[in-house]
């Protein structure tokens, strides 16, 4: 039984130094092959449900076929509810036996997105989930303008949800395919001084 927790995971890889990548899914045959390559490369897998995924599939039904690729999988695999934007959709995913939800709160008023978050990472603790936030924006191509995550403010959030990774604004965004953007290096170090928890970046750079 490989079922693994997003915290579990990304501390080991801090300790390597490494990163990890969250993988997209849209149906059985691509969660599965994701699973085949983490095997082949012996390295975890991290399965991401998102928002498209989940308006074609139910979250109880996609929470199932992540756990029996897990229970089978020869590595670590995290099943991930990407992108939830209410308390709702995380306990929906918790019951559903994900063991990650990423609550997105980042389109609120910080204070907002801070109360918001506490009350997720509170439900996900007694289950064993663990729980990513966000801080600042990280846009869209032809879509959301991008905000970036100041130091002092990815330090707050993390002091008061207590959550288990950060997602960040650093020059990244949702849906890049051409090299039309580029990570700021330099606020993300900044950032990083001013955290513990793992980061995450969505989207893509150059």
């Amino acid at each position: 039984m490989s079922v693994a927790t997003l915290s579990q995971v990304l501390r080991r890889a801090a300790k390597e130094r490494r990163a990890l990548a969250g993988l997209v899914v849209l149906g059985w045959e691509d969660a599965r092959a994701y699973v085949t390559a983490g095997e082949e490369a012996n390295i975890p897998v991290i399965l991401q449900a998102g928002p498209g995924c989940r308006r074609h599939t139910p979250i109880p039904i996609l929470g199932r076929m992540f756990r029996v690729l897990a229970e089978r999988a020869g590595v670590p695999v995290v099943s991930h509810v990407d992108h939830a934007a209410t308390l709702q959709e995380c306990l929906e995913g918790i019951d559903s036996g994900f063991t990650s939800v990423m609550i997105d709160g980042s389109q609120l008023p910080f204070v907002e997105n801070i109360a918001l978050t506490s009350h997720v990472v509170q439900a996900a603790r007694v289950a064993g989930v663990s729980v990513e936030g966000e801080v600042g924006v990280v846009g869209y191509v032809n879509g959301a303008v991008s905000r970036p995550t100041a130091p002092e403010d990815a330090h707050r959030f993390e002091q008061e949800t207590g959550v288990d990774a950060l997602a960040v604004s650093v020059g990244n965004i949702h849906l890049s395919q051409d090299k039309t953007s580029s990570l700021d290096v330099d606020i993300l170090g900044a950032i990083q001084a001013q955290t513990q928890v793992p980061l995450v970046l969505h989207g893509g750079s150059d």
